[in-house]
């Protein structure tokens, strides 16, 4: 019997079989507790059961048939498995995961606890707290890791990357999700391993690399197919196609939106019409027929307004814009830009802001107004360049760890192969003199150097975990690496005149809370600032631990209302911070300094030093609030 349900089978051993009435009077239902944990089995094994809302809702009501009177341990299996389709706003269905994680914590029930933890991450990615969400899978995944549990803990790592995907973090998402398949392969779990290939898919071509996206995207196309799953088949054909749009192949895009189209009406999905329509839209566009983009157009928002969907009105807009364009009616087109402007930038998708910049300049210098159609230009290559830059460092942080990865395996080899050499030398030793008392002796020396070879290869173990730049508790940077980072910002900002500001932050009365709820609970808050405050930070900036409980930031191309802005957000994430589940009603606060690089600062010491001293005096008009060196010295 598989692991969870043997738990709860242990459980409930002393609950009574049971059965009761079905509602419809056609007699008593079977209610034992054997019969609850094959089916609890059998949907939490299901790879496609959480994309498939309708079997999961009727998977659910049997499972709640089955539920034995009384039984208190499979009553909260149950919840486990329903809390992913809690049915009402975020904040609702994050609460119910809340008490799911505590009554599982109480019950010592750590697989369901595993379950309540990915669920409150997905209401959390409903409500956009994508950092919050990457926490709660994270907790999950080392907790179903010490566990042994390879399906949960696959789970949570392919969750994990598709949320570092969306946040523009390809590179650790793509590791995520790797790491996921191999999980999945190494436990034998073949479907999950399979459903994970799509997910792999979406991150190569998020990160620009179209071919090996397209080459993941057929493997799990043969799946969805053989399968029957119609829903991820559906989702195969909409990502081969914005694969083949990344790639300027019109026609091919177009040829997978319609193989979408046809797959969702075969099977009754009428809920993806409008996003198939929106994208057929764009490549009909780009094929030379606007006109019939319009109609696509037409029939998307129709599509979206009946399912209730608004948030797709930007693109709709977007795309008209572009059709119009492409009809010579660039007034009217330039209605269209001006209405999606607004709906795209409250979605910061950079992507899309670029593509409407690019758009809206053409049209601006076909109705003869040459400066706007400049400055949106000089938008969409600013946003270009952001884009590709961002690329770029994903693609060689993957790269670094790629590289880093072989190196380990490299070592790896090196020491099995020379540990083999040695034992075979050993072996053909002793068995060259083994009347001879030598021999004994000759093998004692070289065990004696086996083991002082193993002894250096400790020492040398310690000194590179000595030189690693990440802090222990916390994962983010050490103090000698923020340092260093801190002096080469300075250096390129002086090259470059560029602005340059520091933060230094303070987790307001830690000792208190080391005093009142122990120090594996401070520890416990240290590192939960850290992500977060590390979650709010640009892209770019480096946020480090310099000691105890205060941090160090180095804002690179950030001038007074920027490092203002950001030092704001950082204060503003940590008091939002629920440690309910550390010590219920904790709440932490921060103190922050801020400083700026001026010319005449020899480096990072000196820059550090006037931030402490706003840091100091926050501190001291109350804490839980923002001191910068200008506007003290001003005052």
């Amino acid at each position: 019997m598989p692991a969870l349900a043997a738990l709860l089978a242990l459980a409930g051993a002393c609950a009574p079989a049971a059965a009761q009435e079905r509602p419809d009077g056609r007699g008593p239902r079977p209610t034992t507790a054997a019969a609850f944990d094959r089916a609890f089995e059998r949907i939490a094994a299901d790879a496609a059961w959480e994309f498939d809302e309708k079997r999961a809702r009727a998977d659910l009501a049997t499972l709640h048939e089955l539920l034995p009177p009384g039984d208190a341990r499979r009553e909260l299996g149950y919840r486990a498995l329903a809390c992913a389709w809690h049915p009402d706003e975020p904040a609702s269905g994050r609460a119910f995961a809340e008490r799911g994680i505590a009554d599982a914590r109480r019950a010592r029930a750590p697989q369901l606890q595993v379950h309540f933890h990915y669920c409150r991450a997905s209401h959390a990615e409903v409500a956009l707290d994508t950092r919050a969400a990457i926490t709660d899978y994270g907790t999950g995944i080392m907790l179903a890791r010490s566990l042994g549990e390879a399906r949960l803990h696959g789970d949570g790592l392919a969750l994990r990357g598709g949320v570092r995907s969306r946040l523009g973090e390809q590179a650790l998402a793509l590791i995520d999700t790797l790491d996921a398949g191999a999980v999945y392969r190494r436990a034998g779990l073949r479907a999950r391993a399979e459903a994970n290939l799509q997910r792999v898919a979406i991150v190569y071509r998020r990160m620009g690399e179209h071919r090996q996206a397209l080459r993941y995207l057929e493997r799990s196309r043969v799946v969805s197919l053989r399968e029957r799953n119609w829903i991820s088949l559906i989702s195969d054909e909409l990502q081969t196609a914005y694969a083949f749009e990344d790639l300027g192949q019109a026609a091919q895009a177009l040829a997978a939106y319609e193989r979408a189209l046809q797959v969702a009406r075969d099977h009754g999905f009428d809920n993806h019409f409008g996003f198939i329509h929106l994208g057929m839209a764009y490549a009909q566009t780009q094929l030379g027929a606007p006109a019939r983009a319009l109609q696509l157009l037409d029939q998307a928002q129709a599509e979206f307004a009946a399912a209730g969907d608004h948030t797709n009105a930007g693109m709709l807009e977007l795309r008209r814009g572009e059709a119009n364009a492409a009809l010579g009616r660039h007034a009217r087109a330039l209605r269209h830009f001006d209405r999606a402007a607004p709906l795209l930038q409250r979605e910061d998708n950079e992507r899309y802001l670029a593509m409407f910049h690019l758009a809206r300049a053409a049209t601006l210098e076909a109705l003869g107004r040459p400066q706007p159609a400049l400055a949106d230009f000089r938008r969409y290559l600013q946003l270009h360049d952001a884009l590709q830059r961002r690329l770029g460092d994903e693609r060689t942080r993957l790269l670094q760890h790629r590289f880093d990865a072989k190196q380990r395996e490299h070592e790896n080899r090196r020491l099995v192969a020379e540990t083999r050499l040695r034992d075979a030398r050993l072996e053909a030793l002793l068995r060259a003199r083994r009347w001879q008392w030598s021999a004994l002796g000759l093998g004692a020396v070289l065990i004696l150097l086996m083991v002082a070879l193993v002894l250096r290869q400790v020492r040398g173990a310690r000194r590179l975990r000595d030189l690693a730049h990440t802090d222990a508790l916390t994962g983010v940077a050490n103090r000698r690496r923020i340092e260093q980072f801190g002096e080469d910002a300075i250096a390129h900002a002086r090259d470059d005149r560029r602005p340059l500001t520091t933060l230094v932050i303070d987790i307001d009365h830690f000792k208190r809370i080391n005093d009142t709820h122990g120090h594996d609970v401070g520890d416990a808050v240290l590192t939960r600032v850290a992500q977060t405050c590390s979650g709010a930070l640009r892209q770019g900036d480096l946020l480090g631990r310099s000691g105890g409980e205060e941090f160090l930031v180095v804002l690179p191309d950030a001038d007074q209302a920027g490092g203002l802005r950001i030092a704001e957000r950082l204060r503003a994430s940590v008091e939002r911070l629920a440690l309910d589940d550390l010590a219920p009603g904790l709440r932490v606060s921060v103190s922050v300094g801020v400083a700026r690089l001026r010319r005449e600062d020899r480096g990072l010491v000196e820059l550090t030093r006037r931030a402490d001293s706003a840091l100091y005096r926050a501190k001291h008009d109350g804490r839980n609030r923002i001191e910068d060196e200008a506007l003290a010295a001003s005052a």
